[in-house]
């Protein structure tokens, strides 16, 4: 059977078929941390990067309810991927809520059609990194921390301070962008497969136009939809590796009950 990508119960079968595909080898994954390159090359094969993307900029335009669903089976089978997962379909929202309409649809059309996978390291909680304006554009230098599978994202988004500014500067910048190094400090138990280390910014350039908007005013519902969102997000993560965690459980258990028995 060939699967239509467009329809919910086809791609819902396809990440259910991937998830199984990640469980064989997730723990071995896990054991040996590192960068996730062939788990984010097997969801790019997959198609599912533009999911959520809207049908009128190239997308499959599938709704946050289907998303979450797959963010809570790729969980179930990996925890790294379900949260690499789960961000990027967060972040590929990003220009919509936050960014300006060229913003929006510059972002949307980009990630569908050259199948791009987003990460970030906003963690405004982290202020070491700083950001300051030169001619039409921008400078940043100094450290952040949590970057959740930069090491392998097309568009990277981060946050940064202006001194003397209260908010942080939002941006979005390429992969190939000059300057920016991993420290490879990621050294955490459980999701290690995330490779969320810390980043050094050695003065890497930032064009205006990739600050984020607001389009929106901070004050309207629309404002918060990300944030909504990406608590949804998380839950189903946390879901979907409770659930995994259960059905080992049980496995296991079952194994350890056959044994008793033919010892009897």
């Amino acid at each position: 059977m060939v699967l239509d990508i467009t329809k919910p119960k086809d791609y819902i079968d396809l990440a259910t078929s991937l998830s199984k595909e990640l469980a064989q080898s997730a723990v071995e994954r896990d054991a040996k941390a590192g960068v996730p390159e062939e788990e984010i090359n097997r969801l790019r094969e997959s198609g599912l990067l533009p999911l959520i993307v809207p049908k009128q900029y190239g997308g499959i335009g599938a709704t946050w309810i289907d998303a979450l669903k797959i963010v809570r089976k790729l969980s179930k089978a990996d925890g790294s991927i379900g949260q690499l997962y789960g961000n990027h379909l967060n972040l590929t929202a990003l220009g919509h809520v936050s960014g300006t309409p060229s913003q929006k649809e510059k972002y949307y059309r980009e990630t569908a059609k050259n199948n791009l996978f987003w990460a970030n390291a906003i963690n405004t909680r982290d202020t070491r990194l700083k950001i300051n304006p030169e001619g039409e554009n921008f400078r940043v230098n100094g450290v952040k921390s949590f970057g959740t599978g930069i090491s392998v994202a097309d568009f990277r988004v981060f946050s940064a301070l202006e001194d003397g500014v209260e908010l942080p500067f939002i941006f979005i910048i390429p992969k190939d962008r000059e300057g920016l190094v991993s420290n490879q400090d990621w050294d955490n138990i459980g999701q290690r497969r995330t490779d969320s280390g810390s980043y050094t910014f050695n003065n890497v350039l930032v064009e205006k136009d990739e600050i984020l908007g607001p389009a929106n005013p901070p004050d309207s519902a629309f404002s918060t939809f990300l944030g909504i969102i990406a608590q949804l997000t998380k839950t189903n993560v946390y879901l979907g590796v409770t659930k995994g965690a259960f059905a080992a459980a049980r496995e296991y258990l079952k194994l350890l009950l056959n044994r008793g028995l033919h010892q009897v």
